[in-house]
Protein backbone atom coordinates (compact mmCIF):
# COMPACT_ATOMS: atom_id res chain seq x y z
CA UNK A 1 0.00 0.00 0.00
CA UNK A 2 1.26 3.69 -0.91
CA UNK A 3 1.75 6.29 1.27
CA UNK A 4 -1.11 8.18 -1.01
CA UNK A 5 -3.59 5.49 -0.18
CA UNK A 6 -3.00 5.28 3.32
CA UNK A 7 -3.59 9.20 3.43
CA UNK A 8 -6.52 8.54 1.57
CA UNK A 9 -8.24 5.16 3.39
CA UNK A 10 -7.42 8.28 6.70
CA UNK A 11 -9.20 10.47 5.51
CA UNK A 12 -12.31 8.76 4.43
CA UNK A 13 -12.54 7.06 7.54
CA UNK A 14 -11.79 10.25 9.83
CA UNK A 15 -14.63 11.74 7.19
CA UNK A 16 -16.93 9.12 8.15
CA UNK A 17 -16.36 9.34 11.87
CA UNK A 18 -17.03 12.89 11.58
CA UNK A 19 -20.19 12.43 9.66
CA UNK A 20 -21.51 9.32 11.49
CA UNK A 21 -21.07 11.95 15.17
CA UNK A 22 -23.12 14.73 13.11
CA UNK A 23 -25.67 12.77 12.21
CA UNK A 24 -26.13 11.64 15.68
CA UNK A 25 -26.07 15.14 16.81
CA UNK A 26 -29.05 15.86 14.73
CA UNK A 27 -30.73 12.40 15.72
CA UNK A 28 -30.42 13.93 19.70
CA UNK A 29 -31.86 17.30 18.94
CA UNK A 30 -34.76 15.94 17.04
CA UNK A 31 -35.34 13.58 19.58
CA UNK A 32 -35.10 16.05 22.37
CA UNK A 33 -37.42 18.42 20.85
CA UNK A 34 -39.74 15.67 20.04
CA UNK A 35 -42.16 15.06 22.72
CA UNK A 36 -44.74 11.87 22.58
CA UNK A 37 -47.89 12.17 23.97
CA UNK A 38 -49.91 9.00 23.90
CA UNK A 39 -53.17 10.03 21.51
CA UNK A 40 -56.25 9.36 23.04
CA UNK A 41 -58.37 6.41 21.60
CA UNK A 42 -61.42 7.30 19.62
CA UNK A 43 -64.43 6.10 19.88
CA UNK A 44 -65.82 3.36 17.35
CA UNK A 45 -68.75 1.20 17.40
CA UNK A 46 -68.57 -2.59 16.63
CA UNK A 47 -70.78 -3.95 13.59
CA UNK A 48 -71.97 -7.32 14.55
CA UNK A 49 -73.65 -9.21 11.29
CA UNK A 50 -75.84 -11.94 11.41
CA UNK A 51 -74.23 -15.03 11.89
CA UNK A 52 -75.32 -17.43 9.39
CA UNK A 53 -75.52 -21.14 8.91
CA UNK A 54 -73.48 -22.74 6.49
CA UNK A 55 -74.36 -26.10 5.97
Amino acid sequence: MSSEDSKYKRLVRLIRKIAREEAWEVIDEHLNDYEHKEKPAENFEVEVGEERSHG
